[in-house]
């Protein structure tokens, strides 16, 4: 490794080089020691990481350094599985360090040699210098006749750093102090928590013309952590698990496209409620790259019966402000999650496409979030607006009755042109102390200060709402 300045010249655009001996009584236990792999995956960015390695061990005291494991794991929740002779003493995270920035900074007080090309000539020349400072990132040289700030060309050392604390490694190392009871080959079963890791569901839902409803559900599985995981066993878990810092989940978007019917399907086993959360089986294994964002199918339900709602939010009031012109009606979905399909839904982004005629394309409808739906749950989605169901709301009335109350009349008049009658919902935003006190059509308290009315509109026809509003403050 180590060569003279003669023969040894060692740039750091090198893209990989190999570390040095860890001391002696270390064991370096490598991914090619690994008998099993397990991924419990969280939505929140967060992975359970369950593996058993094959290492030699002596009686007593043995320090291991684990190779292969995630740059973003949670140090203090690495734990030894049920192994009866072993006991987890201590661990440390040793992050690579055969670096470009961390061999310099190893470096600074060193001779170097600064290798750089002479323009007139194109040849390249070597200059001695003397590494002061690497400050911020930023190598700071001197040359002899001038000190140089970030100078172009290639750093080259004389030779790699000695006495780096723990070695110099090309990749990441968990070191694990642990205590056997006994000498010869075993198992080291570990568990750790990383974060990096962390899936979403989706779905694109299809809607027939007569209403009925087919879903798909798929999952993105997303790695950010800087290693790969072979050959592993899955498990997606639905529900949130309280941290005490708890990241931000990586929101994705899985295609768009309708490709979730011509997806690679592996079978996913139901749904298993384990502490008040879901757990989804994968059967088989999974393999991620680092970085690769990988989508799988989970599971599909058919012939869900859907409804279309036409609703206006917000558009009777108690006092003036209407818009003074037609707005259109926003087109919500909505189905139970019940019968013979339902099942524990995710939380994710629903896509929905209208089949239309047999021979036409589907065309897509709109998307939107959906919340974590038990099994016998509603789901509501809004997709936007529809265009052809319309209202115009105006004020009728108003009458002054104090300085504290007055009394308001309104009318709201719905069209629809549509080719059939439509059921559309007007929703009031009413202050505190509103009362109302006649109105067409009967309406109910969606909450607070929000009545809803459920009107009958005809094809190609319109319908009126007329209510009268007292408010005392």
């Amino acid at each position: 490794m180590f060569l003279q300045r003669s023969l040894f010249v060692m740039t750091l655009s090198l893209s990989a080089l190999t570390a040095l001996p860890l001391l002696a009584q270390e064991r370096v236990i490598g991914l090619e020691a690994r008998q099993e792999l397990g991924l419990t995956v969280y939505q929140n960015g967060l992975t359970q990481v369950d593996e058993v390695r094959w290492l030699p061990l002596v009686e007593g005291e043995n320090r291991i350094s684990l190779t292969g494991v995630s740059n973003q794991l949670v140090l203090d929740s690495v734990t030894l599985g049920a192994a009866d002779d072993l006991d987890l003493v201590s661990q440390s995270y040793l992050p690579a360090n055969l670096t470009r920035s961390e061999l310099l900074k190893q470096a600074v007080g060193q001779r170097v040699l600064l290798i750089r090309e002479i323009p007139e000539t194109g040849e390249s020349e070597q200059l001695d210098a003397e590494l002061l400072s690497m400050a911020g990132g930023t190598p700071v040289l001197d040359l002899g006749d001038r000190i140089e700030i970030d100078p172009p060309g290639r750093i080259a050392l004389m030779t790699l750093p000695r006495d780096v604390p723990g070695g110099l490694r090309a990749e990441p190392a968990l070191n694990l102090t642990v205590d056997s009871r006994r000498s010869g080959s075993g198992e080291l079963p570990l568990t750790y928590l990383t974060e990096g890791l962390g899936w979403q569901a989706s779905y694109v839902a299809r809607l027939s013309e007569d209403d009925r409803l087919a879903l798909t559900a798929s999952v993105t599985l997303n790695n950010q952590t800087d290693v790969a995981f072979h050959d592993a066993g899955l498990r997606l878990v639905a529900g949130e698990v309280a941290r005490n810092q708890m990241p931000r989940p990586t929101m994705l978007r899985a295609s768009e496209s309708m490709a979730a019917d011509s997806m690679e399907q592996q079978e996913m086993g139901a749904p298993v409620s384990r502490a008040d959360r879901y757990v989804y089986e994968l059967e088989g294994t999974v393999s991620l790259q680092p970085g690769e964002q990988q989508q799988r199918r989970l599971f599909a339900l058919e012939d869900i019966a859907a409804e279309r709602i036409y609703r206006f939010d917000g558009l009777a009031t108690a006092g003036g402000g209407q818009p003074d012109r037609p707005v259109s009606a926003g087109l919500h979905l909505a189905f139970v999650n019940d019968g013979e399909t339902g099942q524990p839904l995710p939380a994710g982004t629903v896509r929905v496409y209208d089949r239309g005629e047999a021979k036409e394309a589907p065309l897509f409808a709109g998307e939107a979030p959906m919340d974590h739906t038990p099994e016998d749950g509603e789901v509501t989605l809004r997709l936007g607006e529809a265009f052809d169901v319309t209202a115009t709301a105006r004020q009728t009335d108003f009458e002054r009755l104090s300085e504290e109350s007055f009394e308001a009349a309104h009318e709201i008049v719905v069209k629809n042109a549509r080719e059939m009658a439509v059921e559309v919902e007007v929703v009031g935003r009413m202050p505190q102390g509103a009362r109302i006190r006649e109105e067409s059509a009967e309406s109910e308290m969606e909450g607070a200060g929000r009545p809803v009315w459920t009107l009958e509109v005809p094809a190609k026809g319109e319908t009126t709402l007329t209510y009268r509003v007292r408010v005392e403050r």
